[in-house]
């Protein structure tokens, strides 16, 4: 029950500080607070790295804003079929994007509070973590853990999440700066041991996609690596 009112509260204050923004910016990039298209593009790039060997499949976009990332989809990868939804906990952003794209599924759902009630090939956090909206960084890294093992569990093949690093030269009040060997030692101890780092490229960020097992095994399908999955240890 702490845990659970924990979630609802640090996700209201997401809720209020982004339906703020959208009420004085609108439909801009000011409005999810994510900085210049440039910058978004980098990250979406990123984050697409986890379906670049697949043509068919689909992606869930938790906390799609103004659906910035289907428009991205549309522009980069086209010759894929794509399978787009998402999910918002701000009412501004879901009914913008229902009205503006009538053709896609979006609805309104905290990931912190359950998993979704179907599973999506891969869901994306893109940018979801980078505003703590008035939260204690101790009461924002739970909220973000919590999400991220909800979010794999409504994957069937994996997610890609991207952080600000905590390794800066200046930092900004009210953002959430994350520590890379804490939260990839409680991705390995928590949802998979399968999973890449990216942080290659000029923001203070990085990337981490998280597979499920049988992802990985199907790449590697010699004998010899038979013995570091599941179900062949089980037998």
């Amino acid at each position: 029950m702490i845990k659970l009112t924990l979630m609802k509260k640090t996700s209201s204050r997401q809720t209020i500080h982004y339906s703020k923004l959208f009420n004085i910016h609108g439909n801009s990039v000011k409005s999810v607070a994510s900085g210049k298209k440039t910058y978004k593009d980098m990250r979406y790039e990123k984050l697409s790295q986890i379906f670049l060997d697949d043509n068919n499949f689909s992606i869930f976009d938790v906390g799609f804003g103004l659906a910035h990332f289907y428009e991205y989809l549309e522009k980069h990868h086209k010759n894929k079929n794509i399978i787009y939804s998402g999910s918002e906990v701000v009412r501004e952003f879901y009914e913008k994007c229902s009205n503006k794209y009538t053709h896609l599924d979006f609805n309104m759902h905290d990931l912190s509070i359950k998993p979704l009630s179907k599973k999506y090939d891969y869901l994306i956090f893109g940018g979801t973590f980078y505003q703590l909206a008035g939260s204690k960084k101790k009461e924002f890294e739970k909220y973000a853990r919590r999400m991220l093992i909800n979010g794999f569990k409504s994957c069937s093949k994996g997610i890609a999440v991207n952080f600000i690093t905590d390794k800066v030269d200046y930092r900004i009040k009210g953002l959430y700066y994350e520590n890379l060997g804490k939260i990839t030692d409680f991705i390995e101890t928590n949802i998979s041991r399968f999973y890449t780092v990216e942080k290659s490229y000029p923001l203070f960020e990085f990337t981490i996609t998280i597979y499920k097992e049988d992802i990985i095994k199907s790449k590697f399908k010699k004998k010899a690596f038979k013995k570091y999955f599941k179900d062949f240890r089980d037998q």
